[in-house]
């Protein structure tokens, strides 16, 4: 473990994070930090700050924030294993804390990682070799397709031998092993020796989010070879029913506009891309999978699926929408004009203006489900036969997990349903039960999908106490609590200040005294730090592997510490007086539910043995005057570093 973590400093300390992040959006110069705009959201004015002293970043429009290891693992979404071994890559350093079945695994990945490398360098010099790329540069000029996307899309061809990748191979003296593991050559079975996978083919690299060629597809030249496109086998790197073509092309328009247009074939895409359309990506040969689905939630929250009108595409668009509802995606089906595929529209004068009709005129999934169950009831001649279409309708429902689809998202499909086959909802959900195996719930639902209990939101579950107003205290409940945290990040030493009747802060607020759960989990590690080791930092927690791996850990610990920042600036004073306050209104708020507590029990007669011994009133007064004393301003005065 100390290992690791020293390869973790080694690593932090050779990346840059205004470089690291520079290579991924424009920065500007302002005073100490950049600014830029958040890639995490909808941002039109730059308001992500970049501080290079700190070696952090943050967002203060949505809050996202962290340091060079966030940052990779948000935008390229990676795990934190994967953004430790990229940035490792990235600064060339060789990590050697890792466990042995993690080290085969990234010797594995390397082998075949560098296997594609060589492999796409291969196929593009054979592009552009005057003679052996000549039939591909003329299909593919022939289908329109520019320089620049030729470039960017990194196409290439594999000449028409059986054996022009694996001779460069053996030239090279390089071992087969990784390229027989990515499918580019091919073991041959009665005699020595290996042949090539792609043959007199115009080659597609496909790559993974942040553009490393992970498996190739082939297209064929000659009108006689089978099949009509190949692909690399599955591997290690590559699993057709998750990956996406021209993922990492689109990514930063699908994440800009929260919109992903899923076509269905390499030059399909990139045709979209050449007529300035780049939040466009394709499957691979496969029907689109939850996999596929939960692939594409990282980067959109809406997405539009173009398929044929003929029944053969009608079917692969309603198998899609079943896999797309069941990852919680708005989903629409575009048909394009005139039976076109998006090549051939797109390369009309007026394409791209059709394109844009089309993808606004999209039909959403429920509704074109529900289209289709229509089509399907008309044509049943016969009332066994409708009730046979809707019978499986609703169990296919089910099994996408209807019941599991937020409240009000179910209430609509089920009213739309109950129209539809002329039912109560009550009746379709008994269908739906039954058919699933599942009991009816207790409660009766109500409207939005919820079990009515009449219970009153003002009584506290845990002791049956009505609370006065509770929304707005505990938003400024969470607001003390990220300031707190945030002051401390900024000065350890106020830990050991007296707050409130000569006690420090590590006396007045524990860990247990924070309420929302993040806030009480980062505060346990600064408590945890502060008492150890008298210090603590902002480094520290994202250090932490189990703070590290969590959003919400994460953006609190780092917005808390940049607010904190730009308001106290270097203020000393004012930070103090911040701490303070926040520490009264945590205090405030529970001797606020101990006061409620005590004061519902007076009126409503409860008997005690406290209340006995001191009389209700007694007991009363004494909880309002502690209560007042928590909340005295005159107690920011008395703030002083011991």
């Amino acid at each position: 473990m100390t290992k690791y973590f020293e390869e973790r400093s080694q690593i932090q300390q050779a990346t840059d994070i205004v470089d690291l992040i520079g290579e991924h959006i424009a920065l500007k110069r302002k005073g100490r930090e950049f600014v830029g705009l958040c890639p995490f959201h909808d941002d039109h004015n730059p308001s992500m700050a970049v501080v290079p002293h700190k070696q952090i970043f943050h967002c203060f429009v949505c809050g996202t924030g962290g340091d060079a290891f966030t940052f990779v693992m948000k935008y390229h979404r990676m795990t934190f294993p994967e953004t430790i071994r990229f940035l490792a890559d990235r600064a060339g350093i060789t990590l050697e804390s890792r466990p042995a079945k993690d080290e085969e695994q990234a010797k594995t990945s390397k082998g075949l990682r560098d296997a594609h490398r060589f492999a796409q360098d291969y196929f593009r010099s054979q592009w552009q070799d005057p003679q052996h790329g000549r039939v591909a540069r003329r299909y593919v000029e022939e289908r329109g397709i520019g320089v620049d996307m030729i470039r960017d899309f990194e196409l290439g061809y594999a000449p028409d031998r059986w054996d022009g990748l694996a001779a460069t191979i053996q030239k090279k003296g390089w071992s087969f092993t990784p390229f027989v593991e990515a499918g580019l050559v091919v073991k041959r079975d009665q005699e020595r020796g290996h042949y090539d996978r792609f043959r007199n083919r115009l080659i597609f690299p496909i790559c993974d989010s942040i553009g490393r060629p992970i498996a190739f597809g082939g297209r064929r030249l000659r009108e006689e070879d089978e099949p009509k496109y190949l692909n690399s086998p599955q591997t290690a790197l590559f699993d057709k029913s998750s990956t996406v073509y021209g993922l990492n092309l689109a990514r930063t328009k699908m994440i800009a506009e929260r919109t992903v247009v899923v076509v269905e074939g390499y030059t399909d895409v990139i045709a979209c891309h050449q007529a300035g359309i780049k939040n466009v990506v394709a499957t691979l040969g496969t029907a689109l999978t939850e996999r596929h689905v939960r692939q594409l939630r990282h980067y959109a929250d809406r997405v539009v699926l173009i398929f044929d009108p003929d029944e053969a595409g009608q079917q692969a668009a309603e198998r899609a929408v079943e896999a797309f509802l069941s990852g919680r995606l708005d989903v629409s089906i575009a048909v394009l004009p005139e039976t076109l595929d998006p090549a051939d529209l797109l390369a009309r004068p007026d394409g791209p203006h059709r394109w844009r009709q089309a993808i606004t005129q999209s039909t959403d999934a429920m509704t074109f489900l529900f289209q289709r169950l229509g089509g399907h009831l008309a044509e049943s001649q016969t009332m066994s036969g409708r009730q046979r279409v809707a019978t499986e309708f609703l169990q296919r429902l089910s099994g996408l997990g209807l019941e599991r689809q937020e409240p009000i998202r179910r209430s609509m499909i089920m009213q739309h349903l109950a129209r539809l086959l002329r039912l109560s909802e009550q009746q379709i959900l008994a269908v739906i039960r039954e058919r699933s195996g599942r009991p009816a719930p207790s409660g009766t639902a109500g409207p939005a999908g919820r079990s009515e209990n009449h219970e009153n939101p003002q009584i506290n579950s845990e002791n049956g106490v009505a609370l006065s107003d509770p929304a707005p205290r505990m938003s400024a409940l969470q607001l003390a609590e990220r300031q707190l945290i945030g002051a401390l990040l900024r000065n350890p030493t106020l830990f050991r200040c007296q707050l409130m009747d000569g006690k420090a802060l590590d006396e007045v607020i524990t860990p247990g005294d924070m309420v929302s759960d993040p806030a009480q989990r980062l505060y346990m590690q600064v408590y945890g730090l502060l008492h150890d080791q008298g210090q603590v930092s902002l480094s520290d927690l994202l250090a932490d592997p189990e703070i590290q791996e969590n959003e919400e850990l994460v953006n609190l610990a780092v917005g808390a510490e940049a607010d904190m920042e730009h308001f106290c600036q270097d203020d000393e004073e004012l930070l103090a007086a911040a701490l303070c306050g926040a520490a009264q209104t945590i205090r405030h708020h529970h001797m606020q539910e101990q006061y409620d507590r005590m004061r519902s029990a007076c009126v409503g007669g409860t008997e005690s043995k406290g209340f006995e011994e001191q009389g209700q009133d007694e007991m009363l007064r004494k909880v309002v005057e502690t209560r007042r004393a928590t909340i005295r301003p005159s107690s920011i005065g008395r703030v002083r570093t011991l």
